[in-house]
């Protein structure tokens, strides 16, 4: 039979037993956690960006502007509208997207940076978030291996290779903003209403 300091020691071990284990799981949880945010291309929370510009060169770049959660509107080249759901997926690739690998020390270095296309880039990317920092990252050459593209986030040491895939949804949202014809062509376009009061005022 048990006695009342047996029950006691064994409670007090039990205790122990899972303060330790739930004080290691959080710290490898945390551990994990930092890891994979390591390994992110850009820090940043989606929901807390309220514009987005994108320049390629000094004649091609665009830009978004958020109206509300889920909402865009293009504001450069010209105002209008622009595939929100498109604009909120790249957004959300952008914050959990992962590198191939980070080249350190890289970013503070001119011939590296040169030679990996980042100076000048090829593609300029700049995230205004809700309390107005700016976060930007440039676009460069494509590796000798082929196998990604390298990026670069301002102020930060390293550079970083990235997929293909990511490269080019960013620039086909660049082409997408400066593809407006055909809201010029529905702006210059005569409204029925009023191509019949046309035709009646004719007669």
């Amino acid at each position: 039979m048990a006695t009342p300091r047996t029950t006691f020691t064994l409670a007090v071990l039990v205790v122990l037993g899972l303060g330790y284990l739930l004080f290691f799981e959080r710290k490898l949880e945390s551990t994990d956690e930092h890891a994979l945010a390591q390994r992110h291309i850009v820090h940043f929370h989606a929901d807390q960006v309220v514009a987005m510009a994108l320049r390629r060169d000094a004649w091609t770049s665009g830009a978004v502007e958020r109206i509300d959660g889920a909402t865009w509107k293009r504001t450069v080249p010209v105002a209008g509208a622009v595939d929100s759901a498109a604009v909120g997926a790249l957004l959300s690739e952008l914050e959990f997207g992962e590198h191939q690998t980070t080249l350190e020390g890289h970013g503070n270095d001119t011939q590296h940076l040169f030679e990996e296309g980042l100076s000048p880039p090829q593609l300029t990317v700049t995230l205004t978030l809700a309390d107005r920092r700016e976060i930007e990252f440039e676009l460069g050459k494509e590796t000798p291996t082929a196998d990604g593209f390298y990026l670069h986030v301002r102020d930060e040491t390293q550079v970083q290779v990235i997929d293909r895939k990511l490269r080019d949804r960013l620039n086909d949202l660049l082409n997408a903003l400066n593809d407006t014809t055909s809201a010029e062509n529905a702006e210059g376009a005569a409204k029925p209403d009023a191509a019949k009061g046309d035709a009646h005022g004719s007669d």
